[in-house]
């Protein structure tokens, strides 16, 4: 019991967004396959790849898809353009990097291919608190790993300067807390101070030479972060992957099938980049 209390539980938490009572046991393997592998990270911040796209292709900024259709000799997407107005562009491949719902109502084969992979589904709901530090820590720690029986407020934390060099300025600290989707109603209702007040206080207890050095806050709410994998989710999404390997023109990446994030969305990009060059051998 100790050990599914504390061992496991944080270990799912860091993937599912709650502790284990509410996930499906699948979601306890999940980590230990994720946490072995190297993290991917970005040298110089996140924004080098979508600047790194728009050096090389068009990008169509404030567009929004209405359909997605499959042709004969590729796809037709149409779009609302920043000024309103009805868009189309035919291309050889189409890409969908959105959840679920929103890659439904677009792509209308994709309702029809698993009916039930929706009908359990449920959201991810977070609120993300970034404090920074005009002192450095002495933990050299990526993560914080949090049971559910020792914080269920507390999801689990980040030490962002220790993952890469340039996540904040040489002897700053930059740590990131994520409350637990069920305690989300709870820390919604409360103002962005009374949060950092909150997450300040976790910090400065277990990293006290921070005490007198924050310098910065961002509270960020996530009422739809992903989707919570109870009992039946990943049944459901294997299914739902199976069914879509027989779209060749229209590619699904990973945020369909739950929280997004750096290292899934790279991930999921490179597998559907050797997907469409596979298919055109």
């Amino acid at each position: 019991t100790e050990v599914a209390d504390t061992l496991i539980d944080a270990a799912v938490r860091l993937t599912t967004g709650t502790g284990a009572r509410y996930a499906s046991c699948l979601s306890a393997i999940a980590p230990l396959a994720d946490w072995t592998a190297p993290l991917l990270n970005i040298r110089g911040g996140l924004d080098v790849v979508p600047r790194a796209l728009a050096d090389r292709v068009p990008v169509t900024y404030g567009a929004t898809v209405t359909r997605i259709d499959d042709t004969d000799t590729g796809v037709r997407v149409e779009y609302r353009d920043a000024s309103g107005a009805v868009q189309v562009e035919d291309a050889e491949h189409c890409v969908i990097a959105a959840m679920y719902d929103v890659a439904r109502s677009i792509w209308a084969p994709l309702a029809g291919l698993q009916p039930d992979f929706d009908a359990e589904l449920r959201s991810i709901k977070l609120i993300s608190i970034s404090l920074g530090y005009k002192a450095l820590c002495r933990s050299r720690a990526y993560t914080i790993a949090v049971p559910t029986c020792e914080n269920p407020d507390l999801l689990l934390g980040f030490l962002q300067h220790n993952k890469a060099p340039d996540r904040a300025p040489a002897g700053h600290s930059l740590i990131t807390f994520y409350t637990d989707t069920q305690a989300y109603e709870r820390y919604d209702a409360k103002s962005d101070a009374e949060i950092e007040a909150w997450a300040a206080a976790i910090a400065e207890r277990a990293f006290p030479e921070l005490r007198g050095h924050r310098e910065l806050c961002v509270v960020t709410r996530w009422p739809r972060a992903g989707y919570l994998a109870a009992p039946g989710f990943w049944r459901r999404s294997a299914a739902l992957l199976q069914t879509l390997s027989a779209y060749r023109r229209v590619h699904i990446a990973g945020d369909l099938f739950g929280a997004g994030s750096m290292e899934s969305a790279a991930r999921w990009g490179a597998r559907v980049a050797d997907r469409i060059i596979q298919s055109e051998k």
